[in-house]
């Protein structure tokens, strides 16, 4: 990123909806909760433009001639990439800002997450995201320049530190974090949220899980000297504190299903394993039959076929009543099916 020049512009030379904005931003400007704490940002920014001045220049970028054929505000020369919240708060004709170029591999959303990255409203997720999408971004270009047959580009956890600057240790646990919640995302979309048996199987996984990350972030508290790490560690042992709270509640208003899903479970775990042993011998005896039926093809002699015949027929019967027990079973662990 080049700084082209930095100066005072007239605040109708500049859109701030013209260039769009990281998918973080969008889900932040969707929650409720975000957009209360957003307007108490403008309000604060607002008074303190006005006791001590502007302290840091926005970053703008000048419009393609597509973005300003699509811009509302026809007097627009630049987009904002990074400083929505102080240009939202400025309350004056004019707005110091420094106008920037992009460089080859440069993308304006990056430098627009890197700059928010340390802002109060991003949560836990949201910089987790932040380092996930640098990551795949990295990863592309550097696809992209291989293709070309130019030098690779790292996404290493050493590159993302110093991209975002923290620790090595706190991009691992960003990742490891937003792993655990795309996991999480894919889990739930193959369950129902509000069947009791599913909470409370899901719940009792998830448990010892959560039990452990709340050990393991009291120990960075108490040891760990990046205060981000330290804070986040925080806002993660309120996060499962609540989570647990909330299951107990979920108990209590739910008890009969509670005690029915146990029930179930219970039923199901003997099920599979009636299930398992009925099978093995199921699969023995259909092997028995088809060697028996070989043996009967085989023979000429017609007492001992009538004999071989005899005993398929036992078996068959046999296999048949198996079948019906093991399609009983599998209705009982799986009524889906």
């Amino acid at each position: 990123m080049k700084i082209i020049e930095a100066k005072e512009f007239d605040v109708k030379l500049i859109d701030a909806t013209a260039i769009a904005e990281t998918e973080i931003r969008d889900k932040q400007k969707a929650d409720k909760n975000h957009q209360k704490g957003y307007e108490e940002d403008i309000k604060n920014i607002g008074n303190t433009i006005g006791k001590v001045g502007q302290l840091y220049p926005i970053l703008i970028r000048k419009l393609t001639k597509e973005e300003k054929d699509k811009s509302d505000k026809k007097t627009a020369i630049y987009g904002i990439i990074d400083g929505h919240t102080r240009f939202a708060a400025n309350q004056k004709n004019k707005i110091y800002a420094a106008v920037v170029e992009l460089g080859e591999n440069e993308d304006q959303k990056k430098l627009a997450l890197i700059a928010n990255f340390a802002k109060s409203e991003m949560t836990m997720d949201d910089k987790a995201e932040a380092v996930y999408q640098e990551q795949e971004r990295l990863k592309r270009l550097s696809e992209d320049n291989v293709k070309l047959g130019k030098k690779k580009i790292s996404s290493s956890l050493e590159t993302l530190a110093r991209t975002f600057g923290i620790s090595k240790g706190y991009v691992q646990k960003l990742i490891s974090y937003h792993n655990q919640k795309m996991k999480q995302a894919k889990d739930n979309d193959n369950k129902n949220d509000g069947n009791a048996e599913t909470r409370m199987n899901d719940f009792t996984d998830k448990y010892e899980l959560k039990i452990n990350d709340i050990k393991n972030s009291m120990k960075v508290i108490i040891e760990e000297t990046d205060a981000n790490l330290a804070l986040d560690s925080i806002k993660e042992i309120k996060k499962f504190t609540k989570e647990i709270i909330e299951y107990l509640n979920y108990i209590e208003e739910h008890k009969p299903e509670i005690k029915a899903a146990k029930k179930r479970k219970e039923e199901i775990k003997k099920a599979s394993k009636e299930f398992e042993h009925k099978k093995e011998k199921f699969e023995k005896l259909q092997g028995k039959i088809e060697k028996l039926q070989k043996k009967l093809n085989a023979e000429t002699n017609k007492k001992i076929k009538d004999k071989l015949q005899k005993n398929i027929n036992q078996k068959q019967q046999e296999y048949n009543h198996l079948k019906i027990e093991l399609e009983n079973l599998e209705q009982i662990i799986n009524p889906a099916a």
